[in-house]
C-alpha cells in the first residue's frame, strides 16, 4: 500500500507541475466486455448515477472484445489508444490473470498512465472456483499507476470472490442491487467526473484523494 501511495504522489508531481487546463466536456472512456453488451450497459448506467448533476459529463465506449465475444489483442490496443485520445480519463471493467499473452496490452497501459493520463479500473474477479487471488497477478496489477477500485460486501469488508492486494487504492459498496467490483469502480468513476466538473482548473489525479476519502454508499 505504501509502495502504491508513493508512485501515486509521484505522478501527481508530475502531472501538475504545469498550469491546469479545464477539460470540457469531461469525458470517461468506458472499456468493458463487448459493444452493446448488458454488463456495459449497466456499467455506464451506474456511473452516470454517480456523477448525478453533472451536466457536461459524458460518456464514451470503446470495445475491447469483438462480436464474437473474444477478446483479441488488436482491438483492445486500438480501443486503448483511441481512448486514450478521446477521453479525460479511462475506465476499465476488466481483469484477468495476467500471461505473456498480455505484454504488449500491460506495456500500452502503462505507456497511457505514464503519459499523464488517469486509469480507473475494477480489481476483477478470480475465475472459476476460486475465492481470493492476488491483484499483482492480475493484467491491471501490473499497471503501476493504476487506480484500482475493489467491492465491499454487506459486511463492509472485502467481497470474497475478488482479487486482493496492496495495489488496491479502495474498496467501495457497489450500488443497490448490485454486486461486483465493476460496479464499484462504477462509483468511483461517477464521482470522480462531477468532482472535475466542480473543480475545472485540477486534473483527475488532484481528486483522488477526495473521491478516496468520501464515505462508501450505503
Amino acid at each position: 500500500m505504501i509502495f502504491r501511495q508513493v508512485q501515486l504522489i509521484a505522478l501527481f508531481v508530475m502531472f501538475t507541475a504545469g498550469p491546469a487546463l479545464a477539460k470540457s466536456p469531461i469525458v470517461i472512456g468506458v472499456l468493458d466486455t463487448g459493444p452493446g453488451s448488458s454488463h456495459e450497459k449497466e456499467v455506464t448506467q451506474e456511473i452516470r448515477k454517480a456523477w448525478a448533476t453533472c451536466k457536461t459529463c459524458q460518456i464514451k465506449t470503446f470495445p475491447i472484445y469483438k462480436p464474437d465475444g473474444m477478446l483479441y489483442e488488436e482491438q483492445m490496443l486500438k480501443s486503448l489508444d483511441q481512448a486514450a485520445k478521446e477521453s479525460t480519463f479511462l475506465h476499465l471493467s476488466w481483469n484477468t490473470e495476467y500471461t505473456a499473452a498480455y505484454s504488449r496490452i500491460v506495456s500500452k497501459l502503462n505507456q497511457i498512465a505514464e503519459s499523464g493520463k488517469l486509469i480507473v479500473a475494477s480489481v476483477g474477479a478470480p475465475e472459476g472456483n476460486k475465492i481470493r487471488g492476488q491483484i499483482q497477478n492480475t493484467v491491471m496489477g501490473k499497471v503501476k499507476l493504476a487506480i484500482l477500485i475493489g467491492e465491499l460486501n454487506e459486511k463492509n469488508v472485502l467481497a470474497f470472490n475478488t482479487y486482493e492486494g496492496p495495489e488496491m487504492y479502495k474498496a467501495l459498496h457497489p450500488p443497490r442491487g448490485k454486486r461486483g467490483s465493476s460496479f464499484s469502480a462504477a462509483v468511483f468513476s461517477g464521482r470522480l467526473a462531477l468532482l472535475l466538473e466542480q473543480n475545472p482548473k485540477k486534473k483527475p489525479v488532484e481528486l483522488l484523494s477526495q473521491v478516496r476519502d468520501e464515505s462508501p454508499p450505503n
